[in-house]
């Protein structure tokens, strides 16, 4: 009877941990397709930035050092322009980060995660000259809860990704910047609650959908956000998550997960590394193609010691910088 209990036991305990593994859904990677990047021959005179983003004729860099907000990057003269300054002025920023982009009516939104500001602006173009014009600034409202990220949605809404002082790893919030409710438990159970540093990574929006890429580690999520209805989709693993529930750290075999993430109307583009925490260099030299549905259609390597940290997706080019290098190729042509 006492060998029957502990059999039953251990059966019960497969069960869950079988339960357990089922929950993470893994990505097997094929081999890559290995090209060789189009380099620019000029080298832009700035510190690694936060995001590249583009803008008609214009690449734009926010955070590129020596005390400007954003570095512009005229692809066709080859004009550079710097707008902004570090400060606490009513346009002045300390961490500057683009939320939203609208090119059809010369629109884009900056925030501010240090200073607790998000602030509408119109770009206007005079000839070769670029200069942004305030429209309106707002207090991000998020009293207790930290924030290391700001993405804007079709619908007006804006979702922010957590730092400290919540369970939950993303926070929803209207026009005015004022919670309407926080969602998205933590994907690994171990870790510290109300604290999503461990996680931090990249969001990218389409239409009223939201997609996450963690920085720290593999892992891909997407939400379906109309109102106050938030539905996750789907998620998913690069790879398995290496985490210490002793000392509340990754552990040092973990590996690294994405460091952009860009969104189309068909497809959802991620530089990945892929290289351990112990590595002497970690910085992606790989893109990963999915479905807005998750589903892996193609992995793209370079063929030269030249990473893609920082990228964005123009129609049929993708322009990425990594190192000081900017490249660029038609990421079209790859995969039909």
């Amino acid at each position: 009877m006492k060998r029957y209990f502990y059999f039953l036991i251990s059966l019960i305990l497969l069960s869950c941990n079988t339960k357990k593994n089922s929950d993470i859904s893994f990505i097997h990677l094929p081999e890559p397709t290995i090209i060789s990047p189009e380099i620019f021959p000029e080298e832009l005179i700035m510190s690694p930035p936060l995001q590249l983003k583009s803008f008609g004729d214009n690449l734009f860099f926010t955070q590129p050092g020596m005390g400007k907000c954003i570095l512009f990057y005229n692809k066709k003269n080859k004009r550079v322009q710097y707008w902004g300054k570090n400060g606490g002025g009513p346009d002045d920023f300390i961490m500057t980060s683009c939320v939203y982009k609208n090119e059809k009516d010369s629109l884009i939104g900056i925030f501010d995660m240090n200073l607790r500001k998000f602030v509408n602006f119109r770009i206007r173009q005079t000839g070769d000259s670029i200069s942004l014009n305030a429209l309106n600034r707002i207090s991000v409202r998020t009293d207790s809860i930290s924030l290391i990220g700001l993405e804007g949605l079709d619908n007006g809404f804006y979702v922010g990704q957590t730092g400290l002082g919540s369970n939950d790893m993303f926070v929803l919030l209207d026009k005015n910047m004022k919670i309407q409710k926080t969602f998205g438990g933590k994907p690994i159970k171990e870790m510290p609650d109300a604290n999503f540093f461990q996680m931090y990574g990249w969001m990218a929006s389409w239409k009223n959908k939201l997609f996450f890429a963690s920085q720290t580690t593999g892992y891909l999520v997407c939400y379906d956000i109309s109102s106050n209805n938030i539905k996750k989709c789907w998620d998913l693993w690069i790879d398995k998550p290496l985490y210490d529930a002793d000392r509340k750290n990754w552990k040092r075999e973990n590996k690294n997960g994405f460091y952009d993430i860009q969104i189309n109307e068909k497809y959802i583009f991620v530089s990945y590394s892929g290289k351990s925490f112990s590595d002497s260099q970690v910085l992606p030299q790989e893109l990963l193609i999915f479905t807005h549905e998750g589903k892996l259609i193609k992995r793209i390597k370079y063929n030269k010691d030249i990473c893609l940290s920082k990228f964005t997706v123009q129609q049929d080019t993708i322009y990425a910088i990594g190192g000081g290098t900017i490249t660029y190729f038609n990421w079209k042509k790859i995969i039909d």
